[in-house]
């Protein structure tokens, strides 16, 4: 096996492991192991999203109490925002 194919399987493999982080919202571990992921394929679209996601799915969970009493337009909004800055 490569050196280069070697980083690839291991970004693959560090990738999966912070898809299942972000799943069990464990936000910090999930872009720790995003950037692992990125810094093995650098430019891999994938591992640049899912960084960017997790920083936003973050950053939503840390205001959830404030969302649960606003109407659902806002929310949208809201989001809508947050998607805007990201991109």
């Amino acid at each position: 096996v490569s050196h280069q194919e070697y980083n690839e399987r291991l970004g693959v493999c560090t990738n999966d492991k912070g898809e299942c982080l972000l799943e069990l919202q464990d936000f910090d571990a999930a872009i720790v192991n995003f950037e692992k992921a990125l810094s093995c394929s650098a430019g891999n679209p994938r591992y640049s999203f899912n960084i960017g996601k997790a920083k936003f799915d973050k950053s939503m969970s840390q205001h959830e109490d404030r969302l649960e009493g606003m109407p659902f337009t806002a929310q949208v909004q809201l989001f809508q925002a947050a998607a805007e800055v990201l991109s």
